[in-house]
């Protein structure tokens, strides 16, 4: 299924930062099986109300993000049905791999530097 992703209909961007580290790191990937279909197996996903959640902790309200959806037209046990849009978990799951190659990259860079002062010692003794 493909978006439009075309940057000229695109307002209001910003760069992932850090911000959104705290909020990855509180989501919980979860293994669960569906109410009444128990039938369909195992799924694996996120609880759309603990993503909510975690959304609040970078000041972001669900009702205004397309992550979380929240349908008003059907309702369970007093409360309405929610949802996920899988698909806006990508950009999460990009920036948090490519900080984990940066930091990948400097811990490289490191322990090189380390090598080069112990063969450095090992050469004096």
């Amino acid at each position: 299924m493909q978006q439009l992703s075309d940057g000229r209909f695109k307002i209001d961007k910003c760069i992932l930062n850090d911000d959104f580290y705290d909020m990855y790191m509180s989501l919980k990937p979860t293994k669960y099986k569906v109410l009444h279909d128990e039938d369909s197996g195992i799924h694996f996903g996120f609880v759309a109300q603990e993503v909510e959640e975690s959304l609040k902790t970078v000041g972001l309200d669900a009702s205004n993000c397309s992550i979380v959806s929240c349908d008003e037209s059907q309702s369970y046990e007093g409360g309405y049905v929610y949802g996920l849009s899988y698909n806006e978990f990508i950009p999460f799951n990009t920036y948090m791999t490519q900080k984990a190659h940066l930091r990948i990259d400097e811990l490289e860079n490191e322990i090189k530097k380390l090598k080069q002062i112990i063969n450095s010692l090992q050469g004096v003794a």
